[in-house]
């Protein structure tokens, strides 16, 4: 059954955030805890929270990241005194286990025509759905856009029902719990001029639509993550506020993200996955993300801290390794890249 992939995803690092800062100054440390603390609880109890309590109190441990694009402070609060603090506050908790999302965006021009954002290269509204719905803890998967057949969309010209119609036709290729359409609307002229995104939400037989607006297109596409995350987590299991379930961390070995590229179908992309959750060094392995161009990241995690994780993949020739343009590993990147070594092994995976 390949409805294991995607349809329930567990959500980890519900306790870290991982902040931008300029310097390691305390007073810029401080603040930061408080930014930590607030986005942790946003991914919590899935909807924004103003308890602002002593952050720094609830601080587990901290440290510093420098990365390619700045120096972070990545933050771990304690799960007790976090699980506290809702009781206290009584705010719910949102499951760790949660629905992942199958995320189209449509963009309208001036002249009514519509098309797939990223059909045509690099979609660059993704990246802001992608931010949000990770800073609030949505699993979200993006179509490889590779597999679809443009024969079976609508012409640019067709009406958003169309679209609407043909996506949901599409999406049954990827066994989520739910499909989110967004349609970028064109900016209507005037003095209060805004840019609005009208969204679809399919969940089974159920279909709900609303609308977001901004002064920018980023601007309606986070509302519109906040919009998503609201509905999503008032329809799912969540502790009771008067007594919530504390979450004590697991002692885990710390994951690693895979990046496989030629992942040239759908089929080939479901068979890796199950060949790598065959591998006796792998403790359990899930889809983090499908990029347009076929390639898919995992994450991976051993099952003890010496597994040769690098040996099994090698195992069997499915695999190879993959040549990364951009070398991070001075920064800590722990990623591994790795390529099917040939379509024919792939099919032939356990």
């Amino acid at each position: 059954m390949v409805t294991s992939l995607f349809a329930s995803q567990e959500v980890t690092n519900l306790y870290r955030a991982d902040i931008p800062v300029t310097t390691q100054a305390e007073a810029e440390r401080v603040h930061a805890f408080g930014t930590s603390l607030s986005e942790v609880l946003t991914k919590i109890s899935g909807r924004p929270s103003q308890v602002m309590p002593n952050p720094e109190a609830m601080v587990d441990r901290y440290h510093y990241d420098v990365r390619v694009n700045g120096l972070y402070l990545v933050v771990e609060f304690d799960p007790v005194a976090i699980q506290r603090l809702l009781k206290e506050h009584n705010i719910p908790t949102w499951n760790a286990n949660r629905p992942s999302t199958l995320v189209w965006l449509l963009v309208q021009g001036e002249d009514g025509a519509i098309q797939l954002s990223g059909m045509e290269g690099p979609s660059s509204e993704q990246p802001y759905v992608q931010a949000e719905a990770a800073r609030r803890g949505v699993p979200v998967t993006w179509p490889i856009i590779d597999l679809l057949e443009p024969s079976r969309l609508p012409e640019k010209n067709g009406d958003k029902n169309s679209w609407i119609a043909s996506l949901r036709e599409a999406s049954v290729n990827y066994p989520v719990e739910a499909t989110w359409i967004g349609t970028i609307l064109p900016m209507v002229a005037g003095a209060t001029a805004q840019r609005t995104v009208e969204w679809t939400l399919l969940q089974g037989t159920k279909e709900e639509k609303w609308e977001t607006k901004g002064s920018e297109v980023p601007e309606a596409l986070v509302a519109g993550v906040a919009s998503l995350v609201g509905k999503l987590s008032t329809r799912l299991p969540a502790a009771s506020p008067e007594a919530p379930t504390v979450v004590v961390p697991k002692i885990r070995v710390p994951t690693r993200p895979l990046v496989i590229s030629g992942t040239i179908s759908f089929e080939i992309y479901v068979q890796i996955h199950k060949y790598l959750e065959s591998l006796p060094e792998v403790a359990r392995v899930w889809v983090s993300h499908l990029a347009p161009e076929g390639r898919a990241t995992f994450t991976v995690e051993p099952k003890n801290n010496t597994a040769d994780l690098q040996g099994a993949f090698m195992r069997g020739g499915r695999l190879s390794p993959a040549q990364n343009s951009l070398d991070l590993s001075a920064f800590g990147d722990t990623t591994l890249y790795y390529q099917i070594a040939n379509a024919n092994s792939a099919r032939t995976a356990p």
